[in-house]
């Protein structure tokens, strides 16, 4: 799948669910990233932006994002977690062949209590 074509197909996934979402390289680097222009998106930037200046919060998400990467990389499979903040992050691997390409990963997102 062209990078083009994916772009395309995350920009509509993201419009579609109303979250973040940014594709990684193999390499963990961020290549893409797609947001949502609505209030309570804004407010969850807030939210990430006043912890990542905040002490070691930003060296928390980096090792979070890692953590995610690695186990749906081990399990070859979409990978669901929380954040050290409390926030639901999806990792899904991107295959090429039987080659690990790349990651899509969704969030930040709040799990209402009706769906835990």
């Amino acid at each position: 799948m062209e990078i083009v074509q994916l772009n395309k197909i995350l920009r509509g996934l993201c419009h579609l669910t109303n979250l973040p979402i940014s594709f990684w390289d193999s390499e963990y680097r961020l290549n893409a990233t797609f947001e949502p222009f609505n209030q309570s998106e804004a407010a969850e930037k807030s939210f990430c932006r006043c912890l990542h200046d905040c002490g070691k919060g930003y060296e928390h998400c980096i090792e979070s994002d890692l953590y995610g990467f690695r186990q749906a990389a081990e399990a070859r499979d979409i990978f669901c977690y929380r954040c050290p903040f409390g926030l639901l992050e999806i990792v899904a691997p991107v295959f090429r062949a039987e080659q690990i390409i790349g990651y899509i990963m969704v969030g930040q997102g709040v799990m209402s209590e009706q769906m835990q």
